[in-house]
Protein backbone atom coordinates (compact mmCIF):
# COMPACT_ATOMS: atom_id res chain seq x y z
CA UNK A 1 0.00 0.00 0.00
CA UNK A 2 1.14 3.40 -0.87
CA UNK A 3 0.17 6.49 0.75
CA UNK A 4 1.29 10.33 -1.14
CA UNK A 5 0.56 13.42 1.52
CA UNK A 6 1.21 16.42 -1.43
CA UNK A 7 1.01 19.51 -0.26
CA UNK A 8 2.50 22.99 -1.24
CA UNK A 9 5.92 23.59 -1.28
CA UNK A 10 6.09 27.34 -0.72
CA UNK A 11 3.71 27.35 1.87
CA UNK A 12 3.56 23.85 3.38
CA UNK A 13 6.16 24.19 6.38
CA UNK A 14 4.68 23.51 9.53
CA UNK A 15 1.40 22.25 7.56
CA UNK A 16 1.26 19.37 9.35
CA UNK A 17 2.37 16.59 6.61
CA UNK A 18 4.92 15.23 8.81
CA UNK A 19 3.01 15.09 11.60
CA UNK A 20 -0.12 12.95 9.43
CA UNK A 21 2.09 10.76 7.52
CA UNK A 22 3.59 9.79 11.10
CA UNK A 23 -0.12 9.15 12.27
CA UNK A 24 -0.54 7.01 9.27
CA UNK A 25 2.11 5.06 9.51
CA UNK A 26 1.81 4.20 12.96
CA UNK A 27 -2.04 2.99 12.65
CA UNK A 28 -1.18 1.32 9.46
CA UNK A 29 2.30 -0.12 10.40
CA UNK A 30 4.17 0.79 7.33
CA UNK A 31 6.71 2.55 6.42
CA UNK A 32 7.29 6.30 5.88
CA UNK A 33 9.24 7.37 2.97
CA UNK A 34 9.98 11.02 2.46
CA UNK A 35 10.15 11.76 -1.51
CA UNK A 36 10.72 15.73 -1.01
CA UNK A 37 14.66 15.88 0.67
CA UNK A 38 16.70 14.08 1.95
CA UNK A 39 16.40 13.81 5.59
CA UNK A 40 19.31 15.62 6.98
CA UNK A 41 18.69 18.57 4.82
CA UNK A 42 15.28 18.67 5.93
CA UNK A 43 16.42 18.16 9.50
CA UNK A 44 18.37 21.42 9.04
CA UNK A 45 15.58 23.37 7.64
CA UNK A 46 13.24 22.24 11.00
CA UNK A 47 16.22 23.58 13.12
CA UNK A 48 16.56 26.58 11.33
CA UNK A 49 13.00 27.55 11.62
CA UNK A 50 12.66 26.51 14.93
CA UNK A 51 15.10 29.21 15.97
CA UNK A 52 13.86 32.21 13.81
CA UNK A 53 10.91 31.48 15.21
CA UNK A 54 11.95 31.79 19.27
CA UNK A 55 13.75 34.49 18.27
CA UNK A 56 10.87 36.06 16.78
CA UNK A 57 12.47 36.91 13.45
CA UNK A 58 9.22 34.49 11.70
CA UNK A 59 6.48 34.07 13.05
CA UNK A 60 4.66 30.64 13.11
CA UNK A 61 0.75 30.02 13.64
CA UNK A 62 1.62 26.82 15.88
CA UNK A 63 3.33 26.29 19.16
CA UNK A 64 7.04 25.48 18.73
CA UNK A 65 8.64 22.44 19.62
CA UNK A 66 11.07 20.05 18.34
CA UNK A 67 8.91 16.58 19.59
CA UNK A 68 9.33 15.61 15.75
CA UNK A 69 12.74 14.17 16.83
Amino acid sequence: MKVYIIGSVGSGKGSGKTTLAKTITAKLRIMIVFLDILPTVRTCRIIKWFIKQKLQLETANYRQTLRIF
